[in-house]
């Protein structure tokens, strides 16, 4: 009787920790916003995020069609719109981000997120991010092209989603954690041909553990959260997003 071989032992760095991390790969449909109702877009006044890069183009956040709360208690839902111009142009509806939403009523900063982003795929653009649920946020990504701000895709989780350097390319690409249903960090790439990926790591007690860290991308981490520093006082790795997986690069 042939006797079964023993699989192999997982490959670890001397710290202990997996050098390669498997993850779920799933291309993402063509995004598209909705177009919802332009004319009261462009017709609103009231604007909740504007701003002008120094090329010219413009992305601006505007709140429309506002409904008294029908319970009569105090707020207002709003349809929450995306706009943008350039110097040669007028204003244009890139379409909705959101509909009957009260919680860009609350506050002065609406948003929870509205700031530009240095590179986002390659290119200077927008993050706006709101929560559309007691306990869902979403992300929308905007780049910033010669025919205006350009809408590249979007981001639901339970918390703010943030960009950084997960391949190592010098691109920004989106990273979120989510924890409600299927928990776990999903990581946004386009590959050459154009197409948008989600790489989803599972989180749970078996799991490798791991945060984002704005300087070096997705690194180890503590049950807390805490990236894990080697002797230098400099966090461990990073891991790098290359070919489906997360590849552990020491001393980088």
């Amino acid at each position: 009787e042939i006797p079964e071989e023993e699989p192999p032992a997982e490959a670890l760095s001397p710290d202990g920790l997996p050098l390669v991390i498997p993850l779920e790969a799933h291309e993402e449909e063509p995004l598209f916003l909705d177009e919802g109702d332009p004319e009261a877009a462009l017709a609103s006044e009231d604007v909740i995020y504007s701003d002008k890069l120094d090329s010219g183009v413009e992305l601006e956040i505007r709140r429309a069609n506002p409904v008294p709360d029908p319970g009569g208690r105090p707020g207002v839902f709003y349809d929450v719109y995306a706009l943008t111009r350039t110097p040669d142009t007028d204003w244009k509806v890139l379409g909705r981000l959101a509909d009957y939403n009260i919680y860009v009523y609350y506050g002065d900063g609406c948003l929870d997120v509205a700031e530009r982003v240095p590179d986002i795929l390659g290119q200077e653009g927008w993050q706006i991010s709101f929560c559309i649920g007691a306990a869902a946020m979403i992300s929308w990504y905007f780049a910033a092209t010669p025919e205006g701000a350009e809408f590249l895709f979007d981001v639901g989780s339970s918390q703010q989603a943030q960009v950084a350097d997960l391949d190592g390319d010098g691109q920004g690409e989106a990273w979120e954690f989510y924890n409600h249903g299927d928990t776990g960090w999903s990581f946004y790439d386009r590959d050459s041909e154009g197409r948008y990926w989600r790489y989803f790591l599972t989180a749970g007690p078996e799991a490798p553990l791991g945060t984002a860290d704005s300087e070096k991308g997705f690194v180890p981490a503590d049950p807390e959260g805490n990236p894990l520093l080697g002797e230098d006082g400099n966090p461990l790795g990073p891991y790098v997003l290359e070919d489906g997986a997360l590849r552990l690069r020491m001393g980088e």
